[in-house]
């Protein structure tokens, strides 16, 4: 049985490292880049960067999406991610308390975000 994650501190441990997350986050980026090129190229309404970290990604979904929304459990993340200004709003939140509407998006996207949640089915919903 695995040892559930401490959400807070995870927070605090990429929100700290946010300023130079993207020199180091060679693995992420890639894939990352490769779950973009799974997307099907057409146009999106409602989009969610789910696990948005430094807003990497931000600038390709913003092609894809008429109305692009930015979330992170870490504040310091989405600091960082709002110096993209690619995105139309930028929340906190948790991927398996998602602060939305069902049925409110038509793309999510999540990059290595998902294993740190204590239930992933949760998460899927």
């Amino acid at each position: 049985m695995f040892e559930p994650v401490d959400k807070q501190a995870l927070a605090d441990r990429f929100g700290k490292a946010a300023q130079s997350y993207d020199q180091y986050a060679l693995l992420q980026k890639e894939v990352g880049r490769n779950l973009l090129s799974l997307i099907p190229d057409k146009e999106y309404g409602n989009g969610l960067d789910l696990g948005c970290g430094s807003g990497f990604f931000l600038s390709d979904l913003q092609q894809l999406c008429n109305y692009l929304l930015a979330l992170d459990i870490s504040t310091g993340m989405l600091k960082q991610a709002k110096q993209q200004s690619k995105a139309m709003a930028y929340v906190g939140g948790d991927a398996e308390a998602l602060p939305l509407r069902s049925d409110s998006v038509d793309l999510v996207f999540s990059s290595l975000a998902l294993q740190w949640c204590i239930d992933p089915v949760c998460a899927f919903k």
